[in-house]
């Protein structure tokens, strides 16, 4: 997977969005495939060592969630047939593990997008978000087929994965968009012609490539992993091109095993029994989703400013984007959960101090770790951090001069009436959570991970006269982002200052961002919270 969307993106990044149509012009080399002929307005600044390294991170973690949610998939539903009542009762874990399957594709091609379009700082680095990009982009195509054939010749639960889900913005016919757009004939030829670039490259002993393998362990895991993910998806996606042109949907079928052990044989002699490692997918049981009707909210430049003149590190920022599944929890006016922790000296002068973060550590190293934290002005793109976030990536310490101007529809500031000194102990709590990994099962009751308004919880709770209330959602005790609003302007006003309040004008005004503060912003945050589904 990961290699097949890694080149694909390159050479057929419209195909995988939903268009069919090829390029004209073949790279020769494998590095070609990630230097893009697309030209933006403003070109993002080359990416730094430190930025690869945050990314492998990243890469892990999402594909350790992929592959967590395939074996849970395969268990549950992989091998029995399904009643119509036994359907029923699985549609809420089946809702919930689509939901789940969406935000880290989402991520994977955040992922692959970024590093087509971006070049290292120098060509050694430059190799490196090639791996990263090849990897996340085969892991795609990888995970897609191995979920568009695990439920293929389940009647009774296709018929639930194609269905729209509006609660988690999944839209209807998502099985036969996969099935569709990976059994292209295309799809199948830029997975070749990718891998056979990339291995040539690999077979150069002086090439930046085959220097990286020699000489860093961790990136050459990576390549290796190359091999088996390639294998693998090409015999899913051969095996899904053969059931669907003959209609077979049953893995047990004689024919289509037979079709499969030879496939199997094939790959084995076409790339090395060595190489071979297939994880025994079919053998054993059988990018991100983005509306483009939706607009953004535009700031004007004052308007940013405003904004960040009434800011204080601990603030809650409860956003709403419209078209993305990647940052979106649950259902509702609002779908996200940040909190601003501001500039290097606003975080000191909010209590922040080395001093309190050294005795909050628990060893040396996490020590160096908060301190370095606390110091960080500047993301790897330049911009300032200024705020910290869950996100499928994992918890990061993010920019609001970012979010502003690529992810909002509306926002609001929400600040918590707690002492300094439970403000600077829910600062620590949220830099302590910095690295920790996304928390896409929404498992409130295990702090190991944690999604966006678990991290608000965890860093808030108990503080002042806080006292959330988690609901059941899906079998799972939740807070989600309405939830925290609705507590703080309607259940329990004294608990936090409405600090304003932004939404998006309509199309004949331009979509332009209209901000609201005091009086008006609490009517209008107040008719949205009782006035939506």
């Amino acid at each position: 997977m990961k290699i097949l969307r890694l080149c694909v993106p390159l050479l057929f990044l419209s195909l995988l969005a939903g268009c069919l149509s090829a390029p004209t012009a073949k790279p020769q080399n494998w590095l070609e495939l990630f230097e893009s002929d697309i030209t933006l307005a403003t070109p993002p600044a080359p990416y730094s060592l430190e930025r690869t390294q945050s990314d492998l991170t990243t890469l892990k973690a999402l594909t350790r969630e992929m592959e967590a949610l395939n074996t849970q998939m395969t268990r549950m539903w992989g091998q029995r047939p399904f009643t119509p009542d036994q359907i029923e009762q699985e549609n809420e874990k089946i809702e919930m593990m689509l939901f789940r399957f969406i935000n880290a594709r989402d991520a994977l091609h955040d992922l692959l997008t970024y590093y087509q379009h971006s070049s290292g700082e120098t060509p050694d680095i430059h190799t490196r978000g090639a791996v990263i990009g090849m990897s996340a982009g085969l892991n795609l195509s990888y995970y897609e087929s191995r979920i568009a054939a695990l439920f293929l010749g389940q009647k009774q639960l296709l018929s639930i994965m194609n269905a729209a889900h509006p609660q988690f913005e999944i839209p209807e016919g998502l099985h036969t968009k996969i099935l569709s757009e990976i059994t292209d004939a295309n799809h199948g030829k830029a997975l070749v012609l990718s891998w056979h670039l990339f291995s040539a490259e690999l077979k150069d002993p002086d090439g930046p490539l085959s220097h990286l393998l020699k000489t860093d362990p961790v990136y050459a895991e990576v390549i290796q992993d190359l091999f088996t993910l390639y294998t693998d998806t090409f015999i899913q996606i051969d095996y899904l091109q053969y059931a669907v042109r003959y209609g077979v949907s049953d893995l047990s079928n004689g024919v289509s095993n037979g079709r499969l052990h030879k496939i199997s044989e094939e790959m084995k002699h076409a790339v090395g029994e060595d190489s071979y490692k297939t994880r025994g997918f079919l053998f054993k049981n059988v990018a991100r989703i983005k509306t483009t009707s939706f607009h953004l909210a535009q700031f004007s430049d004052e308007q940013v400013s405003e904004i960040k003149s009434k800011l204080q590190p601990g603030d809650v920022i409860l956003t709403y984007t419209a078209g993305y599944m990647s940052d979106v929890f649950l259902p509702g006016s609002f779908k996200h959960g940040i909190t601003y922790i501001g500039s290097v000296e606003e975080r000191k002068a909010a209590g922040l101090s080395e001093q309190a973060l050294a005795q909050a550590a628990v060893s040396d190293h996490q020590r160096e770790e908060l301190l370095a934290r606390l110091n960080l002005e500047k993301t790897p793109e330049g911009d300032p951090v200024n705020v910290i976030e869950a996100v499928a990536e994992g918890v990061m310490m993010h920019s609001l001069d970012h979010l502003l101007a690529t992810h909002i529809n509306r926002l609001v500031v929400l600040r918590p009436n707690i002492t300094p000194l439970e403000k600077q102990q829910q600062l620590i709590t949220l830099f302590q959570y910095v690295g920790a990994d996304y928390d896409f099962k929404f498992d409130f009751l295990n702090d190991s991970y944690q999604c966006c308004t678990e991290l608000v919880y965890r860093s808030l709770n108990e503080k002042g006269s806080i006292e959330f209330t988690l609901s059941s959602l899906k079998g799972r005790w939740v807070l989600d982002a309405d939830g925290i609003a609705e507590y703080a302007v309607l259940k329990n006003p004294e608990a936090f200052e409405l600090i304003l309040f932004t939404d998006t004008a309509p199309k004949s005004e331009g979509y332009k961002a209209i901000l609201y503060e005091g009086d008006e912003a609490a009517t209008q945050l107040k008719a949205l919270l009782t006035t939506k589904k």
